[in-house]
């Protein structure tokens, strides 16, 4: 509480409680409450958390919003998969404004260009511009460079081929096929998660050569497959039949076997393919190899925070 005080906590207006440690933030968050702050904590143990986001759990505790990085990634992949678009959205103002981040394509009209000369739909904001390691908030004369990615807001009814006419996006990402079938690697609290959330809309196998975390699995999920064997192992995913698969999702606790996962079960025909990856200097290069779509656990629980911070 002495430090607290020290940083000034009786003219702070929030206080988030962001460290690793589960007990810490709460606590943490309990004495900022006594402020009078608003307080948001990250809580991402399996015993405190059932949900992504909760703003009723741990009210009492003096916490008015909690954040489980683990489920708020797993709810950002599922999502991704049952939507309409291949586009990695958030939602806002009771999904009247989508906010969304992409790289445009080689040949988008908007590369190169000052974003002051850009004729930019009524509908679309640019928000920021993403040049690894930075971010660039742009302004009149800031030009969009090619494998830069940007950050755009947009209203619900957009009109999607517009713009990606304007992005230089591949149509495939603007009207996307409903899933059937999924296949994911790594039965870890997101996987299990992801599969629990899509069972119902499509038909989920859950791959993991660890035979305890297989059996934890099959007794959390109802009608997820749940097959004891590597990820990585060729013929079971042709046995899983991945030539017919919709989406793979590389779910486990290591990037690198993700992405080789990954790769794999792109190289064998599955139609889309996801990854966890929480290595920030990786993200500019997966999608070069293949790999549509990664989240992070992390970046998505900072997301997160930012949407309840504004709330």
């Amino acid at each position: 509480l002495a430090s607290l005080n020290d940083a000034g906590i009786e003219k702070a207006g929030l206080f988030l409680g962001v460290t690793s440690s589960d007990e810490t933030n709460m606590i943490a968050c309990a004495l900022a409450k006594q402020a009078n702050c608003r307080t948001i904590a990250r809580i991402n143990g399996r015993d405190f958390m059932s949900e992504p986001v909760s703003t009723t759990r741990y009210k009492s505790l003096g916490i008015d919003v909690a954040v489980c990085p683990d489920l708020v990634a797993a709810h950002r992949i599922a999502n991704f998969l049952s939507s309409s678009t291949m586009l990695d959205t958030n939602a806002f103002a009771g999904g009247r404004i989508q906010v969304f981040e992409v790289k445009p394509g080689p040949e988008a009209p908007i590369l190169g260009k000052p974003v002051q000369s850009v004729q930019w739909p009524d509908y679309v904001n640019l928000c920021a511009i993403l040049r690894e390691p930075e971010i660039v908030i742009p302004h009149g004369l800031d030009v969009i460079r090619k494998n830069d990615s940007v950050v755009l807001t947009l209203l619900q009814d957009a009109d999607l081929p517009a713009l990606g006419a304007l992005l230089d996006l591949p149509g495939r990402m603007l009207q996307s096929t409903p899933i059937e079938k999924v296949i994911v690697a790594g039965a870890t609290r997101i996987g299990i998660h992801i599969s629990r959330l899509l069972e119902g809309r499509a038909d989920i196998t859950l791959v993991e050569p660890d035979e305890r975390m297989c059996r934890m699995a099959g007794e959390e999920l109802s009608s997820t497959l749940v097959v004891h064997g590597a990820y990585t192992d060729r013929d079971l995913l042709e046995d899983e039949g991945i030539a017919e698969t919709d989406a793979f999702v590389g779910a486990t606790e290591r990037d690198g076997a993700n992405i080789l996962s990954c790769l794999l079960a792109k190289r064998l025909g599955s139609r889309r393919v996801l990854s966890l990856l929480d290595e920030a200097d990786l993200r500019p290069y997966v999608g070069e190899i293949g790999i549509e779509h990664t989240t992070s656990p992390r970046y998505a629980a900072v997301a997160a925070i930012l949407q309840n911070a504004h709330a």
